[in-house]
């Protein structure tokens, strides 16, 4: 989503394994919940303060990487399909 619109990822500790997968697990609690509630509490608070201001100045400065189409041509570009004859196949 970041090539199309301002995205802020918020990394923190208390976890393991590969993110976005079914092999992450809690490594943490305390690192992974309690910490990790507080940095978002606080971004929260840091874009939203002054009217949000920051927020704002985010959403200005903003220079996308691809507008829709490009996106998903690029995404499209991303993906194989093979296809194979069925006398090909083994069955």
């Amino acid at each position: 989503m970041s090539h199309l619109l301002p995205v802020y990822a918020i990394v923190h500790g208390g976890l393991r394994g590969g993110l976005h997968s079914n092999e992450i697990e809690v490594a943490d609690e305390e690192e992974a919940f309690i910490v990790g509630g507080k940095i978002f509490a606080l971004s929260a608070y840091g874009f939203l303060k002054n009217g949000g201001a920051a927020a704002k100045s985010v959403i200005d400065n903003y220079k996308p990487i691809f507008n829709r189409e490009e996106y998903v041509k690029h995404i499209d570009s991303m993906s194989k399909k093979t296809e194979y004859p069925m006398e090909s196949l083994d069955i």
